[in-house]
Formats: structure tokens, sequence, C-alpha cells
């Protein structure tokens, strides 16, 4: 609410506007750029009333948004959020606990991020031919509650 309070504030039509908030970490689009040259130090003051403490980057380019270690990855759907490949592939595989099956473990990961990395460059054609490489093992995907699948026209 208090990122609608702020772009109201400065003369945006909330039919212009897309948001997507998870935790502390959000992402605004906005369908044209303002014309008010000062926007972005408006936008940053109306949030600070309320109390926040705002860092603000501003893109033109949607290809360049990060958001909750990720980014929006151009589909045939419109845009998808989906991991970053080097953040991702560094942490495959990695447990903190010892796995008393292994493999089943890490199948059961790979088809648990297997929706989620699927469109991704890079990651789709991994996790694709790790799991060829474990079709003879059996395992199950648990997926967490709300994972983050958002799809962004």
């Amino acid at each position: 609410m208090a990122l609608l309070w702020a772009l109201m504030i400065c003369g945006v039509a909330i039919l212009t506007v897309r948001i997507i908030v998870l935790g502390d970490d959000s992402v605004t689009a906005l369908r044209t750029r303002p014309e008010d040259e000062d926007f972005n130090d408006k936008f940053i003051r109306a949030l600070q009333r309320l109390g926040f403490k705002v860092k603000l980057k501003s893109m033109s380019d949607p290809d360049l948004v990060e958001f909750c270690s990720g980014r929006f990855w151009c589909t045939a759907e419109g845009r998808v959020w989906g991991p970053k490949p080097g953040r991702w592939l560094s942490k495959i595989g990695y447990s903190v606990g010892s796995e008393e099956q292994p493999l089943s473990w890490f199948k059961g990961v790979l088809l648990g991020v297997k929706q989620n990395t699927g469109h991704v460059p890079l990651l789709g054609p991994v996790v694709k031919h790790l799991l060829s490489l474990l079709k003879d093992i059996k395992a199950k995907a648990v997926t967490p509650e709300g994972y983050l699948k958002t799809n962004v026209r």
C-alpha cells in the first residue's frame, strides 16, 4: 500500500503500475517513463515520510532489473522471473546435512526447481540433462509453499 500511496503522491495513475513485493524486496514497473525529472527524488521522499529506508535503482531496460536474487527472463508468455544461472549453479546439490540417499535427494531438488528454471538460459538445459542422468533414481519433488512463480506481461 505504501508503494501505491507514494506513486499516487507523485502523480502516477495506479492502473499503469505493476508491483511485486516479497519481504523487504520489491519491484515497481511503470508503463511509461515519468515526465517529471524529479520523479525519483519525490518518490523516495514520499516513502521516507512513511518511515521507509529506500534504495532506488531506476532502470529503463527490463533486462537489467533484478529481484530476489533473480531476474525477469523473456519467454513466449512474457517476462517470467527466474534465478540467475551463476548464483543457482554454485548452490545446486549443496546440503548442510548428510542425506541417506543423496542421488534421490538431488533428483528431488531438481524436480522441485525444474518448473522455475526451465525458461532460464543455461539452467533449463542443465536441469534437464542432470535429470536425464538420474532417470533410474526414484524421487519426488518437494516444493515449498508459495515459491515465487511470477509471470509479468
